[in-house]
């Protein structure tokens, strides 16, 4: 599909579900002056596809460097559903519409705010120990 920057995705409905949290206590503990760098990982995977919507996981894990304290995971389950105009116009072209939802998959994902919901998520339980909140940004963070 030629120009896919130039192609959008329009919705009728998007539904977002929280699918999973799994933090784990690391029993290391950081020496007095030792600087702890935050590294936050953002994906996706792209679960279902059909003429009528997508679904696709997005995953936002925090681990701390060296490795100390916790790790920490949340999963969120993103349901999209296409308008009736966008699925008459690729009705015979399933593999375009394929293409343009993967080329365009990240953008859906920060379009929802979901990215935030999970970064207020993590701060939230990361609070619960001594009170010293992880804030990451809201944004979908490409891994480096």
């Amino acid at each position: 599909m030629d120009n896919l920057s130039e192609k959008s995705l329009y919705f009728k409905s998007i539904y977002i579900e929280l699918k999973k949290v799994n933090y784990d206590k690391i029993n290391n503990q950081p020496k007095i002056d030792e600087q702890i760098k935050v590294v936050t990982k953002d994906s996706y995977q792209i679960t279902e596809l059909s003429l009528s919507g997508f679904t696709l996981n997005y995953q936002r894990s925090v681990e701390l460097d060296p490795k100390v304290l916790f790790d920490i995971k949340v999963t969120y389950e993103i349901h999209y559903e296409f308008t009736d105009d966008l699925v008459k116009e690729y009705t015979d072209k399933f593999d375009e519409l394929s293409e343009l939802v993967n080329f365009k998959a990240e953008k859906a994902i920060n379009m929802t705010g979901v990215v935030s919901r999970a970064s207020t998520l993590i701060s939230c339980i990361t609070m619960q120990n001594n009170g010293n909140a992880i804030i990451t940004q809201p944004n979908f963070s490409k891994s480096k």
